[in-house]
């Protein structure tokens, strides 16, 4: 048994939502800011800079309840994402990690919440400048979660159609922009397989420290092939008592291993009325109810 469904087997039976990040560092202490990339807009890091109160009432009129890190971002839900995010960087001592694609096993597994989520936790830090790219051009659904126009976006950028100055979003949530799937026309896959898509990719590299694919699930077409080169890490939605277990040892061997940071296992639902952490045998875990 793979360690991802050894972990997913641990997680069902405790009622957890679980991430489980394999690359934990030898040496807990924060890591040192790692070398500026030439070109790179970075924000100068200053320590603790995080901001935590929610944005607006009025931006948030369009934004989906479940983006809960906009709605109620000082939530116990909102903790565990923002712990979530301390494990990825915790994971990203060497710097390395700068892409990272949230794919599910199957569609309907929350990834496209998750990946929302994420991006605006990683947001929260005043610090770093995020880009949340919905690359999900089958069905994309991150304009609809944060009430903001479906187009131009990556789907016209990649058909020449616009420029990356036209298809970007800022938003009023933090540090978080944004670039939707836009007008997809032709297979989605041949796009995110395209040089334009790297060029895409490059593009943002130089201008954002964190960008966040919400990418098609990986049955029963994998976009995620196609990404797996231009990105640096790939996290795994699995929805709990839904997701056939043949499906999530598919996805797990679909995924090149050492690109894979950690699963979530989403909707279980003991944890109800609480939350917990723990350990176990695939690295650390993280747990929580969504």
């Amino acid at each position: 048994m793979s360690k991802i469904l050894k972990a997913l087997e641990k997680a069902g039976k405790e009622g957890a939502l679980e991430v489980a990040v394999d690359r934990s560092p030898a040496d807990p202490v924060a890591p040192a800011d790692p070398a500026p990339v030439p070109g790179r807009m970075r924000r100068r890091r200053k320590a603790g800079v995080v901001v935590t109160q929610a944005p607006d009432p009025e931006t948030l009129r369009g934004v989906d309840p479940h983006v809960v890190v906009l709605h109620k971002p000082m939530s116990v839900i909102s903790e565990q994402y923002r712990g979530m995010r301390s494990r990825i960087e915790r994971a990203n001592a060497d710097g390395k990690i700068q892409t990272l694609v949230i794919t599910s096993a199957f569609k309907g597994e929350g990834k496209s919440v998750t990946a929302t989520n994420l991006a605006s936790v990683f947001a929260q830090d005043a610090t770093k400048a995020v880009l949340l790219v919905d690359a999900d051009l089958r069905r994309p659904r991150i304009h609809k979660l944060l009430g903001i126009r479906g187009t131009p976006g990556l789907g016209d950028l990649l058909r020449g159609r616009a420029t990356l100055a036209e298809v970007l979003q800022t938003t009023p949530f933090y540090g978080l922009s944004v670039v939707t799937a836009g007008t997809v026309e032709g297979h989605p896959a041949e796009l995110l397989a395209s040089p334009e898509f790297d060029d895409f990719i490059a593009q943002a590299r130089s201008q954002f420290d964190y960008i966040v694919l919400d990418t098609p699930p990986l049955h029963p077409i994998s976009d995620v092939n196609f990404l797996a080169d231009a990105v640096d890490g790939i996290v795994l939605v699995v929805r709990a008592h839904k997701t056939h277990r043949g499906l999530v040892r598919q996805a797990a061997e679909t995924i090149p291993r050492e690109k894979l940071l950690g699963t979530v296992l989403n909707r279980a639902e003991s944890l109800r009325s609480g939350y917990g952490y723990g350990y176990g045998g695939a690295g650390y875990y993280y747990y929580k109810y969504y």
